[in-house]
């Protein structure tokens, strides 16, 4: 649904420009199509099961030209074609390979580590951990509404659940708003009678 989340936002009026979503969100070409339509970049969790291209350090996430290469390139920003590109982060005459190396190379945009902007870029850890403390709250709710278990594929089964767990909400504040009150009564009956 977030290709129509995204629409929901921009008909309203909201200056949308990134979004940051967890795992589920990940679908590289749905992003890349709202990137195109809308303007919108999306930042998701990266899947651990996407392989990582070669000649890309696991730990720091630091992309080289090939196994020969000793020094991290760095992030250009993405191609016309949606690819990212880096280039060498080499000062010149000090790569043994400076004379035969192109000293660029592309990647081609995945759901892993290359999203639509790449995890190692200034600022992506910091949109991803913002994402999960903002989304604490609403999960906590999510879990007492009895939202999670239930997995729905159409709009309507999602609008129906919804519906019917904001009842069973109202009816458990009604409930606990009369024990209150009861709670509240005999306390005050019990203060009378001593």
């Amino acid at each position: 649904m977030l290709p129509q989340i995204v629409k929901l936002g921009k008909a309203i009026g909201l200056d949308l420009k990134i979004i940051t979503a967890d795992e589920a969100y990940g679908d590289a070409k749905q992003n890349e199509e709202i990137k195109r339509e809308y303007g919108v970049k999306v930042v998701s969790a990266s899947k651990e099961k996407v392989k990582l291209p070669e000649y890309v350090d696991k730990e720091t996430q630091s992309v080289y030209m090939n196994k020969w290469c000793e020094f991290p390139m760095s992030y250009i920003g993405r191609t016309d074609e949606g690819t990212h590109e880096f280039k060498c982060n080499a000062e010149s005459g000090i790569c043994f390979h400076d004379i035969d190396c192109p000293k660029y190379r592309e990647i081609p945009t995945d759901a892993g580590l290359f999203g639509q902007i790449p995890d190692n870029v200034k600022g992506v850890k910091k949109v991803k951990d913002l994402r999960k403390n903002v989304e604490r709250p609403f999960n906590l709710l999510k879990h007492r509404d009895g939202l999670e278990p239930v997995r729905v594929r159409s709009q309507h089964g999602l609008m129906a659940v919804s519906t019917f767990v904001n009842i069973a909400n109202l009816l458990l504040e009604i409930v606990a708003t009369r024990k209150t009150e009861r709670k509240e009564s005999n306390q005050l009956k019990l203060k009378l009678a001593a």
